[in-house]
């Protein structure tokens, strides 16, 4: 999910985006607050500190510049965006919309 959501985009996600895209999805929220209780029980974001683990996780892959004053993360070389949008994404695409 995380992957996804930094690719989403074609060069870059911006850290808000970011942040409502993995407040949108129940496993990330179960596994952020597995140990502690979220601080508003009618608001539930994920918190600033477990973006910045993010990062630093994954500083090797992503940097963090400014677009537009906005800070987003890019990938550091296009070919890990495109893997995941290949590996993740395409498969979303191909499968049937209900909608449809």
């Amino acid at each position: 999910m995380i992957l996804s959501a930094l690719s989403w985009n074609e060069c870059h996600c911006w850290k808000v985006a970011l942040e409502d895209a993995l407040a949108c999805d129940d496993e990330v929220l179960d596994e952020v607050f597995q140990f502690i209780d979220p601080p508003l029980s009618n608001v539930i974001r994920v918190p600033q500190m477990f973006i910045a683990q993010l990062h630093h996780q994954l500083a090797w892959l992503l940097y963090l510049a400014y677009d537009y004053g906005i800070p987003a993360f890019f990938w550091s070389h296009h070919q890990f965006a495109d893997a995941v949008r290949q590996r993740y994404l395409l498969r979303c695409e191909s499968a049937s919309s209900p909608w449809t």
